[in-house]
């Protein structure tokens, strides 16, 4: 009796756990592309948090590759990180900001 308790218990909270996470906004987002150097802690700062979130994210170093850096200049340049999550544009990066844009991009 104990036993079939205790897989119900941990059945319910599976499924309550993937049904949060299918509706959490933020690992719903379409795409999330960063613009980065490998010497700015904001760029780290940004996809750890991101890595620790499970949001997917590709990210493009600007030093490295010119069509990222094209990409960049297009965007506006001027520092990093520049975010690109779905249509919107994120200059610098904090978590509040971030997380709002998140939540606004359908």
């Amino acid at each position: 009796m104990i036993r079939m308790v205790l897989v119900a218990v941990c059945l319910l909270s599976l499924h309550l756990s993937t049904a949060f996470a299918a509706a959490d906004p933020v690992k719903s987002a379409k795409t999330v592309e960063i613009y980065v150097t490998d010497w700015c802690h904001y760029c780290r700062d940004a996809q750890n948090y991101m890595k620790s979130r499970g949001i997917a994210f590709t990210a493009y170093d600007i030093e490295k590759d010119s069509a990222a850096n094209r990409r960049y200049i297009d965007l506006g340049g001027g520092g990093v990180p520049i975010l690109v999550i779905g249509s919107k544009k994120m200059y610098g990066f904090s978590k509040e900001r971030f997380e709002r844009i998140l939540k606004s991009e359908p």
